[in-house]
């Protein structure tokens, strides 16, 4: 496993579909390709992707 970078934060904009919180009964199994954003040193990366 890869060490975990330092950062501020991690995000999900948008509340996209099938990510966590996002997922239960009442959205019918739909998913969403989305991106978890890593927030470092004034700028923005893509931590992960999850499709």
């Amino acid at each position: 496993m890869k060490p975990l970078p330092s950062a501020i934060g991690l995000a999900v904009p948008g509340m996209p579909d099938g990510s966590p919180g996002m997922d239960g009964p009442v959205y019918g199994g739909r998913r969403e390709r989305y991106d978890v954003l890593l927030r470092k040193n004034g700028s923005t990366a893509v931590f992960a992707s999850h499709a």
